[in-house]
């Protein structure tokens, strides 16, 4: 931070006051010389997806699914600030707040769904199937296959086709691994196991979307296209889970939004 103007600086303090606030709480000013400091995996999505709201009761296009937090893509918020600031906070509380109300509030207007005894067994049977299981593989174990393709850099700071492609392969064969391998000794670890679904598929769809958009963005970065391109891919990318695989569009941007805010985004 040491080679940032000087005229820039005041305008980054404003930006991140938490981040500038620890530092100050230490007698350090990390614009007068280097800093070390250590890449690391903070597990939020916070850099750009989510789940997209459709309204300020941030209930989303899912009926009866609210966001919160890192994981309600508001655009504006999402992608604009990460790191510790005050506005990652904001937006959890207020988003938390909003959607913890407004799901009160749906949840009293819904009558019960009547179940049949069949439809009951069937789920309870879905549910602890694996329940016993035994094999090679500790629930742990398996989180961490699992984050081993998420975390290193060439799957999700330095991205390439190639890349993307071997990340989803090895997801691949992770899955395979835990269908057949993945140990369940209890309840504990059976609520673990149906996490792991979740995991894969969020991972899944980051490098689908990640693969579909053949530009460097944010903190989204391809060695083979290095350069932002306004003119094709100003656009949300939306991805969604369908009939067993994933159906991917794009939506042009809502400039509106932005400019109430006054912020001048180019158009192409």
């Amino acid at each position: 931070m040491s080679l940032i103007p000087v005229e820039k600086r005041q305008e980054i303090r404003d930006a991140v006051p938490m981040f500038f606030e620890a530092f100050a709480s230490k007698d350090i000013d990390p614009f007068a010389k280097p800093l070390e400091w250590v890449p690391a995996f903070i597990g939020a999505a916070s850099c750009g997806s989510g789940l997209t709201l459709k309204s300020f009761d941030c209930d989303t296009s899912v009926p009866g699914l609210y966001a919160a937090g890192d994981t309600a893509n508001e655009g504006l918020i999402i992608g604009a600030s990460n790191g510790p600031g005050g506005i990652n906070m904001s937006w959890a509380l207020v988003t938390g707040w909003k959607a913890g109300e407004a799901a009160a509030r749906a949840a009293k207007l819904k009558e019960p769904v009547p179940a049949s005894p069949e439809t009951v067994k069937a789920a309870l049977d879905e549910t602890f199937a694996k329940l016993g299981h035994t094999g090679n593989l500790d629930i742990g174990d398996a989180v961490q296959k699992i984050q081993a393709v998420v975390i290193p850099a060439r799957y999700n700071i330095v991205r390439s086709r190639e890349s993307l492609q071997d990340a989803l392969a090895r997801l691949d064969a992770v899955e395979q691994e835990i269908e057949n391998e993945i140990i369940v000794r209890d309840t504990h670890e059976l609520m673990s196991y149906h996490e792991l679904p979740g995991m894969l598929s969020t991972a899944r769809m980051t490098y689908r979307a990640a693969l579909l958009r053949t530009e460097s963005r944010g903190s989204h970065f391809r060695e083979d296209y290095p350069e932002l391109d306004n003119k094709n891919w100003l656009v949300w990318t939306q991805i969604m889970k369908k009939n067993g695989g994933y159906e991917i569009r794009t939506e042009p941007v809502q400039f509106e939004k932005f400019e109430h805010f006054g912020l001048d985004i180019p158009r192409g």
